[in-house]
This record gives C-alpha cells, sequence and structure tokens, in this order.
C-alpha cells in the first residue's frame, strides 16, 4: 500500500455532457461509474511529501443532478478511501467549498483558509522589514475573519477593511475598536486612494474592476486564482497535473505541513474576538521550520 501524506479532493474543470450523464441516468450511474477514484500521485519536493489526488469524474453541473441518496453512497466512497490509506485529512479544491459537502460529509476537510492567513502574516512581516509602512488595507475576507484582523494589532499599524458591502463588518470592528483598543475600520472599497506606503492584502476573487483602479501601493493577491506566487512550486504542481493556483496550492500545502508536523488536528470551533484564534499562526511557524515561505518570499521580495 502507497504511504501517503494526504489527500486532495476535487472534481473535473468541466460539466460532462451526453447521454450518460442526464439527470435519469446520472443519479443511477455515479455510484458505479463515476466514484471517487486515486487519480495519480502527487509529489511536492520541497516538503519530501507524497499525496494522492481524489478524483470525482464529474463536473460541478454534473455533481447537482444527483440526488442525497447517491450522494450519500459517494461520500462513503471517499471515506473508504482516507481509510484505507489512513488519512485522517481531505484537502479539497477551494472552489468547492460550497458544492462538496454532500459528498465528503463525516471527513475532516481543509481547504487551505489557515495556510492563506499564515502566508500573509508572513508577506506583512517580509514588507515591515523592507518598508515604512503607512497602514495595511485587506479587501475581501476569508474564514473567521474577525479573528484575523484582530491578529493583525500585533504590527502596530492602522487596518483598514475594504469592501463594497461595508456594513458587513462594523459589529466586529466596532468591538475591535472600542473594546481592544485596535485601529481597525471598514469602508467603501477606494483603490483609487491607496498610498505608496499602504500595504493591500486582496482576498477577493474578482479583481478586475479594483486592478483598473489601483494608482499605488503595494498589493498582494492571495485569492482562489492567484498563481505563480513561488516558481519552485509552480514546477512541483505543474508535473503533477494541477494548475499551480491558491485553490490548488493551499489545501495541499496546509494539509502537508499539519501531515509532517505531526498535527492531530487544528480546531475548528469559532471563539470570541477577544480569543483570536491561533491554528494560522501555528501554522505559520511550522512553515517556518521546514523552510517553506521563503520560496514565496523569493519571488515576492
Amino acid at each position: 500500500m502507497l504511504d501517503l501524506d494526504f489527500a486532495f479532493f476535487n472534481l473535473t474543470d468541466k460539466t460532462k455532457t451526453g447521454l450518460a450523464y442526464k439527470k435519469v441516468f446520472l443519479d443511477r450511474l455515479a455510484p458505479l461509474f463515476f466514484a471517487p477514484r486515486l487519480q495519480r500521485i502527487i509529489k511536492i519536493s520541497c516538503l519530501n511529501a507524497c499525496g494522492g489526488n481524489i478524483l470525482l469524474p464529474l463536473g460541478v453541473g454534473n455533481l447537482n443532478k444527483i440526488q442525497q441518496g447517491s450522494k450519500r453512497i459517494l461520500a462513503l466512497k471517499t471515506g473508504a478511501l482516507l481509510e484505507e490509506y489512513e488519512l485522517r485529512y481531505l484537502a479539497v479544491d477551494r472552489r468547492l467549498k460550497n458544492e462538496v459537502t454532500d459528498i465528503c460529509s463525516g471527513q475532516e476537510l481543509v481547504y487551505g483558509d489557515n495556510f492563506i492567513k499564515a502566508l500573509s502574516h508572513v508577506f506583512i512581516k517580509a514588507f515591515l522589514s523592507r518598508y515604512e509602512l503607512n497602514k495595511i488595507i485587506i479587501v475581501g475576507s476569508t474564514e473567521d475573519f474577525s479573528c484575523f484582523i484582530s491578529s493583525l494589532e500585533q504590527y502596530c499599524l492602522p487596518v483598514s477593511i475594504q469592501t463594497i458591502f461595508p456594513q458587513r463588518h462594523e459589529i466586529f470592528v466596532h468591538q475591535l475598536l472600542y473594546e481592544k483598543g485596535q485601529a481597525v475600520s471598514t469602508s467603501y472599497l477606494t483603490p483609487e486612494n491607496w498610498g505608496r506606503d499602504d500595504l493591500v492584502i486582496i482576498f477577493a476573487d474578482h479583481t478586475e474592476p479594483i486592478t483598473s483602479k489601483i494608482s499605488s501601493g503595494l498589493t498582494i493577491y492571495l485569492n482562489n486564482c492567484s498563481c505563480s506566487l513561488a516558481p519552485a512550486l509552480d514546477s512541483d504542481f505543474t508535473l503533477n497535473g494541477l494548475i499551480p493556483a491558491l485553490y490548488n496550492l493551499a489545501p495541499i500545502l496546509e494539509s502537508c505541513l499539519m501531515a509532517k508536523a505531526g498535527i492531530p488536528d487544528l480546531d475548528s470551533e469559532l471563539i470570541n474576538v477577544a480569543e483570536p484564534k491561533s491554528d494560522f499562526i501555528t501554522l505559520e511557524n511550522i512553515g517556518h521550520q521546514w523552510g517553506l515561505w521563503d520560496l514565496f518570499l523569493d519571488k515576492v521580495l
């Protein structure tokens, strides 16, 4: 049996068409002919890690046609694969967050949110070592967003959360500002006003309207489609038949770091804003121990 450090789950990029993929047939055929399978071996040389790509050979449109009973069967088969290779976690393509809950039920899913938050801290510290920053601007959000924003207090810089719906963050921003004294604000998105000494971190996926209005500033894109963040990793992912975008890279590398460090679990429970979660800080420290972040800093700085 293969000795795997992690498993990565994804679908095909395109919805399949034809008679066999019509709803009346697909619902019956999926558990028999389109069950999850170990498609390929994934090798991450910089971490000396080896994983398995578990592919469900259907597109999102096909998946939406399958009834709940068949999805439960697919979930059992996915779980059986993880059990066979003695894997606790299942890294999942970040684009499928709202799509695969039913067919991965009962599994501990890793989407890479802690990896992205850890990487953002790595970038912030690196830029602070080279520039006199005026403030940190966050565009978009991530999981446990209030805890992430709270963690930025350590840099002693004003934090501006910019979005087209600033009212969504008003409650926790008010709490951080008036209960913890952290200099945090929320406002409408104004890229044309970003200054040359502002560090902008963009989590939002739809960046075309933002990019066209940027006048200056230091900008880091950490959204799902971000590519070319670390050339050495790009080569690894390309050789393994995976696009080296963050939607693949973040969940795979997070699960790799967890496996290499022997972490049994990263707490997924929501907690009070006054007590920020440390999962991504733990992951940041593990990344330093394995020399992973150097691959990203060589590209950005």
